[in-house]
């Protein structure tokens, strides 16, 4: 067996591991760009997808109540209670792949609560125009979609963002 054949077989597998003393990176190496892209593109589309099922549920409950004759604020808060478990227990599973958990789930709850004077807000407004519930909900769920989106990932995939930017 020649060295140049030895080398090829013997040193440059074990070499390409990563496991020799001269050599500090991971054994593991990273994820290339690519593989990540097909993941991080469907994020948006998984959010819209679980955020549409949770939009149409507060729509939903909100029309209802309206129809039933029931106020505003005791719609929205039931609405923020079953809407917000539901789309917690959706969003870290479907939307962002997260482990639940208590503190995140707090997090998720303050977020949608901040969101929730916004909401008021434009249901009273559209309501002193005499605009429909059934018109005035879903221009609200619009409205409020960017803010969500923003503060869902912040409260349920803040970590391992956070992990993420510590190893770079």
């Amino acid at each position: 067996m020649n060295s140049r054949v030895w080398f090829k077989e013997k040193v440059a597998p074990f070499w390409a591991t990563g496991r020799h003393l001269l050599c500090r990176r991971r054994t593991v190496p990273a994820p290339t760009l690519t593989e990540q892209q097909p993941k991080a593109a469907l994020k948006p589309l998984r959010y819209l997808l679980v955020g549409g099922l949770c939009a149409g549920l507060n729509n939903a409950i909100l029309i209802t109540a309206a129809y039933l004759g029931v106020n505003v604020t005791v719609s929205l808060a039931v609405s923020f209670v079953i809407v917000g478990i539901i789309g917690y227990l959706a969003h870290s599973k479907v939307t962002f792949g997260e482990r639940r958990s208590r503190r995140s789930f707090s997090r998720y709850a303050a977020a949608m609560l901040v969101n929730l004077p916004l909401t008021f807000v434009l249901l009273s407004g559209f309501g002193a125009l005499h605009l429909p519930m059934i018109v005035a909900a879903p221009v609200t769920t619009v409205i409020a979609l960017a803010f969500n989106y923003t503060s869902s990932r912040w409260a349920i995939a803040s970590r391992r963002v956070a992990a993420v930017k510590r190893e770079r």
